[in-house]
């Protein structure tokens, strides 16, 4: 539904009430809501996402070719098969490689391999 993205003008809802006058505001068609509007906020939390979608599968095609069969994954997780527990720390190191498009992001935490079986 991105592709109906439109520009109209809106008070904000939270802003209703002070009496302010309406502003740009960048809305959407939705199936099922009709027009919905969006913010600041919506758009970089969406951002974000696709960004940490896009890391999870390029370390999932990582995990595959280093010989780690991935079973499954949900959000930010990843199970794969090993075959001794001494591999977590290569599983580890695998998935916080950075592809080479993203070399220039920050906020790779190092975790222990406590946080890493949790």
């Amino acid at each position: 539904f991105y592709r109906d993205a439109a520009i109209e003008m809106r008070v904000p809802g939270y802003s209703s009430r002070l009496g302010l006058e309406a502003k740009p505001t960048l809305v959407y068609t939705h199936p099922r809501y009709g027009r919905i509007g969006t913010y600041g906020g919506k758009l970089v939390e969406n951002y974000v996402q696709a960004l940490c979608r896009d890391l999870l599968a390029e370390s999932l095609v990582y995990l595959e070719e280093a010989g780690f069969p991935v079973v499954m994954h949900v959000h930010d997780e990843v199970v794969v098969e090993m075959d001794s527990p001494e591999q977590l720390d290569e599983v580890g190191r695998i998935m916080v490689r950075r592809p080479d498009w993203a070399q220039g992001l920050h906020g790779t935490r190092k975790r222990s391999q406590r946080d890493m079986r949790r």
